[in-house]
């Protein structure tokens, strides 16, 4: 069956059309491409790569006064069954309570009893105590054993706002890399620096209340400063024309 002619006509020209509309997509795409690759290589011309730069590790620590201090303990009695061994561990921690009102706040992190020889049960409760009084960490620790803790753990200083220690420890590693990088020859500016890690540290085996923020960042530099790596090029006005 022959078809019009007018109907073969225009699906021989959708046919040849479809080909020019192909290339035609293609052809804005290779535009796109190279403008992107183009911007790509326009950035990275401005930074200098390869040997052209020298990375070095910069360190650097701060030391504050702590206003917070940490540490566990526990308390236990004897019952004759465990009813009576865990009441004993709760009179207990009601009297280590009032006596640790004055420097902070007591919280029961964990509870266990258990048979003790033949007859009868002890009772544990497992103890957190937080206090704002760092300075007087000895006193409430010499105070807490006379209550019946039997038990007291390692003191940990902290502070409660750090944030600027952690700010000027990173600031300090950032100046040491800036000098090793220039003992090393490195004229350039930083191009790049990323943090390795910052944290906080009480002294070990004292109670002096001290506590350390030591920072470690990673450092870029260039070796020559932005003109001379880009060749020297002089942008001085020529004789006679107007400043900008």
């Amino acid at each position: 069956m022959a078809f019009p002619a007018t109907e073969n006509a225009g699906k021989k020209e959708e046919i040849l059309m479809k080909p020019k509309k192909l290339l035609l997509l293609a052809a804005v795409l290779g535009i796109a491409v190279c403008i992107g690759a183009g911007s790509i290589c326009a950035s990275a011309q401005e930074q200098p790569v390869g040997n052209a730069c020298l990375t070095v590790t910069g360190c650097a620590s701060v030391e504050a006064e702590a206003d917070l201090c940490t540490f566990g303990g526990c308390v236990e009695a004897a019952g004759n069954d465990m009813r009576a061994a865990e009441e004993a561990a709760a009179a207990l921690l009601r009297t280590v309570k009032d006596t640790f009102a004055a420097y902070g706040t007591v919280s029961e992190e964990s509870s266990s009893a258990y048979p003790a020889g033949a007859t009868g049960y002890t009772a544990v409760k497992y103890l957190s105590f937080v206090t704002d009084q760092a300075d007087k960490a000895e006193e409430i620790r010499a105070a807490l054993a006379k209550t019946g803790v039997t038990c007291l753990d390692g003191v940990r200083f902290s502070c409660k706002e750090d944030g600027e220690y952690k700010l000027e420890a990173l600031r300090l590693a950032i100046e040491n890399a800036r000098e090793k990088a220039k003992a090393l020859g490195a004229e350039g500016e930083l191009v790049h620096v990323e943090e390795q890690c910052c944290y906080p540290c009480a002294r070990g085996g004292t109670s002096d209340g001290k506590v350390t923020y030591t920072a470690t960042v990673r450092a870029v530099f260039a070796k020559a400063r932005h003109a001379d790596a880009r060749g020297g090029q002089n942008h001085a006005p020529a004789e006679g024309g107007a400043e900008g």
